[in-house]
Parts: C-alpha cells; structure tokens; sequence
C-alpha cells in the first residue's frame, strides 16, 4: 500500500513534537518534585538552568513550583524555541 505523506507539514510536525513533549514533562514531573523534595529541596530559590528544554513544557512547570527561582531555558533546535 502506497501512502502520500505530502499533507504533513513541518508546522505541524513541530505542533504536535510540542504537544508530545508537554505530555512527556506532565507525566515525569510529578515523580521529579517527589523525588526533589527527598533530596530536601522543597523550597528552591537559586536560578535553575534547562539544557535541552524543547520546547520549555518543563522549564514551565519547574516555574510555577519554584516561582522564586529564575529558569533559564535552552536548547539547540530554534524553532521549538521560538514556541516558547
């Protein structure tokens, strides 16, 4: 069976990485502030920096669970970046 792949396109593409990746930081967050709050760092107020944030899903949960810290976000790829 041969499928045309012509209808997808890179916005798209880039629309739904984004919707994947918000998923993704959903479901691993939780687990990452429990296990941070062990480490005893319930109340962290230094600056936090996110090496290859996508498109920064993470990097805004980290923000609203540590609204006294500033997050620094980064990553390679420019267009998810530009999502922000």
């Amino acid at each position: 069976m041969n499928k045309s792949f012509e209808h997808i396109t890179e916005e798209n593409l880039i629309k739904n990485w984004i919707q994947f990746l918000k998923i993704q930081a959903r479901l691993c967050f939780k687990k990452d502030i429990s296990f941070m709050n062990r480490l005893g760092l319930k109340e962290w107020d230094h600056p936090i920096l996110d090496f290859g944030c996508g498109a920064g899903a993470y990097s805004y949960l980290l923000s609203g669970h540590f609204p006294q810290s500033k997050i620094v976000a980064t990553d390679i790829n420019d267009d998810l970046l530009k999502k922000l």
